[in-house]
C-alpha cells in the first residue's frame, strides 16, 4: 500500500511539473506562460514537500516538511495573482507583473519565517492505526490563525480582482480568466473536500493525501485555458464534462446492476462463476454506450440552456440548404454570410474571391466600409495558403508566432477584423472570409473555427459548382443562339426516340413549335423526317444529301434536303441521332432560273448550230440550182446534180430529225427490265465498229440481279451512244470495259420514294483508253452541238443524257486527257415485289468476250 501511494503521489508531482514546462515551452516569450511556470514550480514545491512528508517515517523530518510545505503554500496565491495580472495586462513584461503583485509578495515573505517556528507548528504525530500507510497528524500553534487570515485575505483579493477582470475584459482575456476561475473553483472544492469535509466526518486528516489530485486538475484546466490554440469556451467544456461524467456514472451503475442480477441468478442455480456476470455486464455497457451518450449530451445541453454555443451540425445543415437552393454566386455568398451571422454571431463579414490573380471583395457589394484589394503575396493569404486552419488573431500569441503568422495577424488587424478563413479548393486558395469580432464579445473558439472551416470548404466547392453552372448556362445560351441562327433546321433525339434539340429553322420548315417539340417523341415529326431518324437510330448509319419533300399546311410540297448521323457518349454508347434539314425551295427556284437561262442559251446555241448545219447543204443546193439553167444539157452535170440534191436533202432531213428527237424525245414506256440484258443488247449493236478498230471489250457483271424500271429501247439508244463515243475516242484501238455493280449507298441527289431502295443503287462504268477530254471541255460534254470530232452534230450525248435523267438516274464523268475517260451511269433500284429486293453481290466476274 505504501509503495502504491508513493508511486501515485510521485506520478502526480512529475506530471504537474512537466505540465508547467510544456506550457512554458509552447511560447517561452509570453509572460502568461512564464507566470504559469512560476505557479507550477511553487505549487510543485508545496506538493513535493507534502509527498515527502506523507511517506517519511521520521517524525522530525515530517515536521520540517510540513513547515516547508506551509511556506510554499503562502506563495501560491502570489503566483496565482501574477498569472491573473499577466492575462489582464497582456502587454506587461514579467518585471511589471511582479511589481503589480508586490503587496502579496511582501506579505508572503514576512509570513514565511513565522511558519518555520513552533509558534505556527508545535509538533506532529503519527496516528495510531492498523493501516500500513498513514500521514502524520500536525499539531498547530497560535500562528495558524495568522496563516489562515493571510490565506483568506489573499484568496479573497485574488477572487475579487478575478471577477473584476472578467467584467472588464473581452475575447481571449475573458476566456482565459474564466478557465482560471473554473480551475480554482474545482480545485478549491476538491481541496476542501479532502482536507476539511472528509476529516470532519472521519475524525482523521488521512484524506489529505488525495489533495494532489485537485492540484493536478487545477494545472490541467489552466494549461488548457492559456496554452491551447484550438480552445473551447468554458460553457462548452462544462457541458462536455457534465455529459461524460453522467455517462461514466450511468455505465458504472448499469454494469454493477447487471453484474449483481446475473451473479444472483447464477448463485440461485448453483453456478458460482464470476466471469459470466462480468461479461454480461460489459455487453450491456457496450450496446448502451452510443444511445446513452446521445441522451446524456442532450440532457447536459438542457442543463446549460442559457449559454450560447455554436452548433456545428446545425450550421453545416443550414449551409447545405443554401448550397442546394442557390445557384448564382452573388446569392450564394449572401446566403452563406447570413448563415455565419446567425450561427457565430459575427458583427462584420467580408468575402473576397480570386479575380485574375488578385482578390476582390465580392460580399457585400454595395454596403460596408470601403473595399480593400488583397494580393496573392499579402501576409494573410500566404499564411492561409501554408496552413489548413483559419487565422484567428486572439489565439496567435498563445503559441510561438512565426514571422509569417505574426505578419498575417497584423495584416488582419489592419482591416479592423479578428479572423480570416481560407476558401480552399484542393490545395489552392480561391477566396477568403474576413470576420470582425463577435457581437457577444466571445472568442472564435474550437467549435466556431471548426464550423467556419467546414462552411468555407463547402463554399469553395459551391463557388466552383456555381462557376461551372454559369459556364454551362452561358454555353447552353450560346448553343441555343447558335442553333437558332443557323439557316439549316437541326433536330436531335436521344436513344429513346425523344426530341432533345429542335431549332427555330426546323420549326419554320416543319410548321411545328420548337418549344412544344422538346421532349416529344420522334413520331410527332413529319413522316419523311421520322423515317430517316428512326432508320438512323436503328441501323447506326446516317444519310447524306437526300432530296425529298414535306407536305406543308397549305397542301404544297416543300422540297428539302436531309442529312443524318448518330452520336455517342464519352464511353462510346449510342446517345442519339442528329438530323439536318435544308429548305430547297429557294435553291429550286434558282435552279429553275438557271435552267431557264441555260435553256435560252441552249436555244441560241441550237439556232447557231442549226444554221451552220443546214446552211452547208443549202449553199450546195443553191450553187447547183444557179448552174442548172446553164448546164442542164450537160448529162454529167445532171447526173451529179440529181445525186447531190438527194444527198444534201437527206442530210437536212437527218439533222431535222435529230433536232426533233432532242427537243421532243419520245415518251418512255417504263416496264420491269433487267439492266444487264439492255447492256448486252447494246453491246451487240456495236460489235462491227469494235472489230473494225480492233478494240478489246471486257464486260463484268458484279450482281446477280439488276432489276429496275425503264424503257429498254431508249436505254439501248443511250448506251449505244455512250459506246460509239468511246469507240470514236480510240482511233488506234484500245480497251473498252463495262462494269455493272451494286453500290451500298443512296443514289446522290436521289428522290425518296417508297418503290426505290434508299440505301442501294446500280452503277454502270464505261471506261475507254482513248485520248480523254480536256478539263475545260468537261462541263460542255452533254451540251447540244458540242463535239470534239471532225464529223457529227454533237446531239448524241445530249439525247442520251436526257434519257438517263428520264429514268431517274445520273451521269458522272471522269477523264484525264491523254489517258482515257470513264462514264459512271447510276440508276435507282425500283422494286416490284418482295423477291426482287434480294440483290446479292457476286464476287465472281463473268466476261462476255473480247471483240477484235
Amino acid at each position: 500500500m505504501i509503495y502504491f501511494s508513493l508511486i501515485f503521489h510521485v506520478t502526480i508531482l512529475v506530471a504537474f511539473l512537466a505540465l508547467g514546462m510544456v506550457v512554458f515551452f509552447t511560447n517561452p516569450r509570453r509572460v502568461t506562460n512564464q507566470c504559469f511556470l512560476i505557479l507550477s514550480m511553487v505549487t510543485g514545491g508545496w506538493l513535493g514537500a507534502l509527498v515527502w512528508g506523507f511517506h517519511t517515517q521520521n517524525l522530525s523530518v515530517a515536521i520540517w516538511l510540513i513547515r516547508v510545505a506551509t511556506v510554499m503554500a503562502i506563495f501560491i496565491p502570489c503566483a496565482f495573482n501574477a498569472l491573473r495580472v499577466s492575462i489582464v495586462h497582456h502587454e506587461y513584461r514579467l518585471s511589471q507583473v511582479l511589481s503589480a503583485n508586490s503587496l502579496l509578495n511582501i506579505s508572503g515573505a514576512l509570513l514565511a519565517p513565522i511558519c518555520l517556528t513552533r509558534y505556527f507548528l508545535v509538533s506532529a504525530a503519527f496516528p495510531d492505526t492498523a493501516s500500513t500507510f498513514a500521514i502524520p497528524e500536525p499539531l498547530y500553534g497560535n500562528g495558524i490563525l495568522i496563516y489562515g487570515a493571510f490565506h483568506f485575505l489573499a484568496n479573497t483579493y485574488v477572487v475579487v480582482e478575478l471577477f473584476r477582470g472578467l467584467r472588464k475584459s473581452t475575447a481571449i482575456q475573458r476566456i482565459e480568466l474564466q478557465f482560471i476561475l473554473l480551475a480554482s473553483s474545482i480545485s478549491a472544492s476538491l481541496a476542501v473536500l479532502f482536507t476539511v469535509v472528509l476529516p470532519l466526518f472521519a475524525k482523521s486528516s488521512q484524506s489529505a493525501q488525495y489533495t494532489p489530485i485537485a492540484v493536478l486538475l487545477f494545472g490541467w484546466i489552466i494549461a488548457y485555458g492559456i496554452a491551447t490554440r484550438r480552445i473551447l469556451e468554458v460553457a462548452n467544456v462544462l457541458r462536455l464534462a457534465t455529459a461524460y461524467v453522467l455517462l461514466a456514472g450511468y455505465l458504472i451503475t448499469l454494469y454493477c446492476i447487471t453484474w449483481w442480477i446475473f451473479r444472483y441468478m447464477g448463485i440461485s442455480f448453483g453456478i458460482h462463476n464470476e466471469l459470466f456476470p462480468g461479461l454480461v455486464g460489459a455487453f450491456f455497457v457496450v450496446i448502451s454506450l452510443a444511445p446513452a451518450k446521445g441522451w446524456l449530451q442532450r440532457f447536459a445541453n438542457r442543463l446549460f440552456v442559457g449559454t450560447h454555443s455554436t452548433n456545428v451540425g446545425l450550421t453545416v445543415e443550414k449551409a447545405n440548404e443554401v448550397f442546394q437552393s442557390i445557384q448564382t454566386r452573388d446569392m450564394l455568398l449572401s446566403g452563406i454570410a447570413k448563415v455565419i451571422h446567425e450561427s457565430v454571431g459575427v458583427g462584420e463579414l467580408y468575402i473576397y474571391l480570386d479575380d485574375n490573380g488578385d482578390f476582390t471583395q465580392m460580399y457585400p457589394l454595395t454596403e460596408g466600409r470601403e473595399s480593400k484589394e488583397l494580393r496573392v503575396s499579402s501576409p494573410m493569404l500566404r499564411a492561409l495558403a501554408a496552413r489548413t486552419q483559419p487565422v484567428v488573431v486572439d489565439v496567435l500569441h498563445r503559441r510561438p508566432e512565426t514571422p509569417m503568422l505574426a505578419e498575417a495577424g497584423r495584416h488582419i488587424q489592419s482591416f479592423g477584423l479578428a479572423a480570416s478563413v481560407g476558401i480552399r479548393t484542393k490545395s489552392d486558395i480561391q477566396g477568403v472570409i474576413l470576420l470582425g469580432p463577435r457581437i457577444s464579445g466571445r472568442i472564435y473558439g474550437l467549435l466556431e473555427v471548426r464550423a467556419l472551416q467546414i462552411v468555407a470548404d463547402q463554399l469553395a466547392v459551391a463557388i466552383e459548382n456555381a462557376h461551372l453552372y454559369t459556364q454551362l448556362q452561358d454555353g447552353k445560351l450560346y448553343n441555343e443562339i447558335l442553333l437558332d441562327s443557323l439557316v439549316s433546321g437541326v433536330i436531335a433525339t436521344d436513344q429513346n426516340d425523344n426530341i432533345t434539340v429542335f431549332n427555330r429553322e426546323a420549326g419554320r420548315i416543319t410548321g411545328l413549335s420548337p418549344q412544344a417539340m422538346i421532349g416529344d417523341p420522334v413520331a410527332d415529326l413529319p413522316q419523311a423526317l421520322r423515317n430517316v431518324l428512326t432508320t438512323t437510330l436503328s441501323t447506326g448509319k446516317g444519310v447524306r444529301n437526300m432530296d425529298t419533300s414535306l407536305l406543308t399546311d397549305a397542301g404544297d410540297l416543300l422540297p428539302v434536303q436531309i442529312g443524318s448521323s448518330v452520336f455517342h457518349g464519352h464511353e462510346g454508347a449510342l446517345s442519339g441521332a442528329l438530323l439536318v434539314v435544308d429548305d430547297l425551295s429557294v435553291v429550286k427556284k434558282l435552279q429553275t432560273q438557271v435552267r431557264r437561262t441555260a435553256h435560252l442559251a441552249s436555244v441560241g446555241t441550237l439556232a447557231a448550230g442549226m444554221a451552220h448545219e443546214i446552211k452547208n447543204p443549202l449553199v450546195t443546193l443553191k450553187t447547183f440550182s444557179q448552174l442548172l439553167g446553164e448546164q442542164y444539157e450537160d448529162p454529167e452535170f445532171r447526173d451529179t446534180f440529181s445525186v447531190l440534191v438527194g444527198k444534201e436533202v437527206n442530210r437536212i432531213d437527218r439533222i431535222v430529225n435529230e433536232l426533233l428527237q432532242f427537243g421532243r424525245p419520245a415518251k418512255s414506256q417504263m416496264t420491269k427490265i433487267e439492266l444487264r440484258d439492255v447492256i448486252e443488247q447494246s453491246v451487240q449493236l456495236v460489235q462491227v465498229p469494235l472489230k473494225k478498230k480492233a478494240i478489246s471489250l471486257i464486260v463484268r457483271w458484279q450482281v446477280h440481279s439488276s432489276t429496275t424500271a425503264g424503257d429498254p429501247k431508249l436505254l439501248e439508244q443511250a448506251f449505244v451512244n455512250f459506246f460509239l463515243n468511246a469507240i470514236d475516242a480510240m482511233e488506234d484501238g484500245g480497251d473498252l470495259s463495262v462494269v455493272l455493280q451494286l453500290e451500298n449507298q443512296p443514289l446522290p441527289g436521289g428522290v425518296e420514294r417508297e418503290d426505290i431502295l434508299p440505301d442501294h443503287h446500280l452503277s454502270v462504268s464505261i471506261c475507254d483508253s482513248g485520248m480523254g477530254i480536256k478539263k475545260s471541255d468537261l462541263a460542255q460534254v452533254f451540251d447540244p452541238f458540242f463535239t470534239t470530232k471532225s464529223t457529227g452534230t454533237g446531239l448524241g450525248l445530249s439525247v442520251a443524257h436526257s434519257i438517263i435523267q428520264e429514268h431517274g438516274g445520273m451521269i458522272d464523268v471522269e477523264s484525264e486527257y491523254g489517258v482515257g475517260t470513264t462514264l459512271h451511269v447510276l440508276f435507282p433500284i425500283v422494286t416490284f415485289d418482295a423477291s426482287s429486293n434480294a440483290l446479292i453481290l457476286n464476287d465472281k466476274e463473268s466476261t462476255m468476250g473480247t471483240a477484235k
